[in-house]
């Protein structure tokens, strides 16, 4: 898609925005309908409720009706798609889930099949999936998602400020994470796990994991070039923690996206 450009799909129950708008910063607003948020390239910054969450390449994120929420574009991609669901209501304020492929190349026919009497069906389609990632139970045995939405609830200022030098400096130890956070590697460690449940060394590897899909979903590196860029220096613990973080093998994700 050509930077710059917008295109829209209109139904009575969807409305789908098709961007290429880098760097693009919306204000904080609302909507009486919920809203799903599709990162194709890049990343977007979104602002729900006090907390800033990036959404990567590869991952979705929801927000509920009559949610104030403000988003920008980060870097030079900006091509995602913005779903407008007229009528579907969910008790998430905020949810985040994993690319749903099928999803996805189902809101991207639609440009291209507007007119043809099954619009509809693939409308209801789309709205049957949405609704299923919200509710899958088979969720909750994705260990990557789960610390997601436990993230999603961290209130403390102390905290979301590691959180923002744990995902932006992947190459830094424990010891100099602690120390940009103005407190001693014992207190840090405490603070994680009062707010999260998790070790810093797992929260730790979450981000690393969460950058190796991102890269995956680029397409432009092996399996190997991307468990070194995350900090692995040999391929067998990077699946082995892929794995256990997401509940399938690099490979197996990776054909999926």
């Amino acid at each position: 898609m050509i930077k710059g450009s917008e295109r829209v799909f209109k139904s009575k129950r969807l409305i789908i925005y098709h961007q290429n708008l880098p760097k693009r910063r919306v204000q904080e607003h609302a909507h009486e309908e919920a809203h799903l948020f599709i990162s194709l390239e890049a990343s977007l910054e979104l602002e729900v409720s006090g907390g800033t969450y990036r959404i990567g390449a590869g991952e979705m994120a929801f927000v509920g009706s009559d949610v104030g929420h403000s988003f920008a574009a980060m870097g030079e991609a900006g091509e995602r798609l913005i779903l407008k669901l007229v009528g579907l209501r969910h008790r998430s304020r905020i949810a985040l889930l994993p690319l749903n492929s099928l999803l996805r190349d189902i809101c991207l026919s639609l440009f291209v099949h507007s007119g043809e009497p099954y619009t509809d069906t693939l409308v209801k389609v789309i709205f049957e999936i949405i609704e299923a990632d919200l509710g899958r139970e088979a969720k909750a045995e994705n260990k990557l998602f789960i610390t997601q939405q436990t993230l999603l609830g961290v209130r403390s200022p102390d905290f979301r400020k590691v959180i923002s030098i744990l995902e932006g400096n992947l190459s830094l130890s424990l010891s100099e994470v602690a120390e940009r956070s103005g407190m001693s590697l014992r207190s840090l460690s405490r603070l994680a796990k009062s707010e999260t449940g998790l070790t810093l060394h797992e929260l730790h590897t979450y981000y690393r994991i969460k950058m190796a899909i991102g890269l995956m979903h680029a397409g432009e590196e092996g399996l190997l070039a991307i468990a070194f860029d995350c900090g692995y220096n040999s391929l067998s613990p990077f699946i082995e923690n892929f794995k256990r973080w997401t509940g399938a093998k690099p490979s197996t994700f990776k054909a999926f996206l």
